[in-house]
């Protein structure tokens, strides 16, 4: 078997023509490619060409680097970087708003059902239907009820829960703005 491996000016392998001599020879007759062949299969995934030989790529500083053939260095890609870090954010905030909140000692839950139903009571404790209760179950499968007032101030705990998760994630998205490298990118986080 023979193997011809194509690459560009900067080195990076365009493709990679494995088969009998002639077939080879055939290919590269038919391309302006530059290539260097090999008497046998040879591995080419994670490897560039320099001074006509194959080698390995370094490992990637981050994971938002991205390698460069013509520099033969990684270059971080802070659009693409901001982006993630951006949509990771997104993700905790979304995490963060939907687990549960403190209110008075009580944890609540607030998973999207929970806060529909929270603000549900809200509305109807505002209009002045002193009907209107909340029952939560407690770790220990304890029932509490919650007379009106109290959906009112659980309701506006929920309301102030979900604000702060905002506000958190707009104040690191602009840290994530301010970013010219992933040593600052990899440095914002949740918490």
């Amino acid at each position: 078997m023979t193997t011809a491996v194509f690459y560009d000016d900067t080195g990076r392998i365009i493709k990679v023509k494995r088969g009998s001599e002639d077939s080879v020879k055939l290919a590269i007759d038919s391309t302006e490619l530059n290539y260097i062949c090999f008497d046998s299969d040879v591995d080419t995934d994670l490897k560039f060409v320099q001074d006509g030989q194959l080698v390995e790529l370094p490992p990637a500083p981050s994971k938002w680097h991205k390698f460069s053939f013509k520099s033969k260095t990684w270059r971080i890609n802070i659009a693409a970087a901001r982006q993630k870090k951006s949509e990771e954010i997104d993700r905790s905030r979304e995490l963060h708003e939907l687990t549960s909140f403190e209110w008075d000692g009580y944890t609540i839950p607030s998973d999207e059902s929970n806060q529909r139903y929270i603000h549900s009571l809200l509305r109807l404790a505002q209009q002045g239907d002193r009907s209107a209760a909340l029952w939560i179950t407690d770790n220990s499968g304890t029932e509490q009820k919650f007379e009106a007032q109290n959906c009112i101030d659980i309701g506006l705990a929920l309301c102030r829960h979900v604000n702060e998760s905002h506000e958190r994630a707009r104040a690191l998205k602009l840290q994530i703005k301010a970013a010219t490298t992933h040593e600052e990118l990899e440095a914002i986080v949740w918490e």
